[in-house]
């Protein structure tokens, strides 16, 4: 019988250990917030595979934390960070078991969508050596692609249209992986967001430098909002968004990561 409880204590054991890894586990007063890794300089994370809180008063965070940070000054609420794909922290919004998370734009009826927090320019990207002709979506068709994941819901109907047309099409949740998959001249465009291209180009770029061209074929920037379980962390959040651009916090923020 001892034996018996011994082995039910540690499957329970490794059970809730199992929970707490795969769903946000936290203090009852804190705000849980999900952010998508590896979207520097927007977001700095943590390994992707090993998803955890992070102190949102920890140095380096990103763009994005930055200024969620600074919008949320003012509540004094205590917030913990959560990392994932994208893909995993809008599905745990939706489910309720996160507080608030990073979107790009409203899809659920029941999440309280706040002002835009940041503004994002993409490009498609291609190497000098090899003159592709881009001047529009329809020309991508033609060409082997990385982009993120979800960008063919992001960059609209007629991006998607061709993505889904494409064999050659393929997106991927780590940046940087979708950089070093172009660099590598595994795909011959890269469609992604010009800073994160800047960004990593700076760090991981070849020596001597690769010239490539910059296709301007998306007609709209693209909008990241936050996305809330409470309608009043939603208007919380909106009012202190509106006090840093106000005071001039939220251009200081932006230039600090963008100059």
């Amino acid at each position: 019988m001892a034996r018996a409880n011994g082995r039910t204590k540690l499957r329970l054991m490794l059970l809730l250990a199992f929970c707490c890894k795969a769903v946000p586990c936290r203090a009852a007063a804190d705000l849980v917030i999900g952010f998508s890794y590896a979207k520097a300089p927007y977001i700095s994370a943590p390994t992707p595979y090993d998803p955890a809180y992070l102190d949102i008063n920890s140095k380096h965070l990103g763009l994005e934390i930055d200024l969620f940070r600074a919008a949320m000054a003012h509540t004094h609420q205590p917030i913990k960070l959560y990392y994932g794909s994208f893909a995993r922290i809008i599905r745990l919004l939706s489910q309720g078991l996160l507080d608030g998370a990073e979107t790009s734009g409203p899809a659920f009826a029941d999440i309280y969508y706040s002002q835009a927090l940041i503004s994002c320019t993409n490009v498609a990207v291609s190497r000098q050596s090899e003159h592709l002709t881009i001047d529009r979506i329809d020309d991508l068709h033609k060409h082997s692609i990385a982009a993120w994941q979800d960008a063919a819901t992001d960059l609209g109907p007629t991006f998607n249209a061709m993505a889904k047309a494409n064999p050659r099409y393929s997106e991927n949740p780590d940046q940087q992986s979708q950089y070093r998959m172009f660099t590598s001249r595994r795909v011959q465009v890269l469609v992604i967001d010009q800073y994160i291209f800047t960004w990593w180009n700076d760090k991981l770029g070849r020596k001597p430098p690769e010239a490539y061209q910059i296709h301007r074929i998306f007609p709209q920037n693209n909008e990241y909002r936050m996305g809330f379980n409470s309608k009043s962390v939603r208007d919380l959040f909106d009012q202190g968004l509106e006090a840093i651009k106000r005071s001039g916090d939220y251009d200081r923020i932006v230039q600090a990561y963008l100059k």
